[in-house]
């Protein structure tokens, strides 16, 4: 995921477009919001093997 927002960060930096104020905060924002969300359901599966079998 990081390599390919990177890729598409640099894209719309090469097109010649600028990040304001509030794009960057959003972006930040959604960063955050994914990676919490990524290691809550990580936890909640590494739990539930543990305690279940397959």
């Amino acid at each position: 995921m990081f390599g390919a927002s990177l890729l598409k960060i640099v894209k719309y930096f090469m097109a010649g477009n600028v990040f304001d104020g509030a794009q960057i905060f959003y972006t930040l924002l959604g960063m955050v919001i994914a990676f919490g969300v990524s290691v809550y359901s990580i936890q909640f599966l590494m739990s539930y093997v543990r305690k279940h079998d397959f």
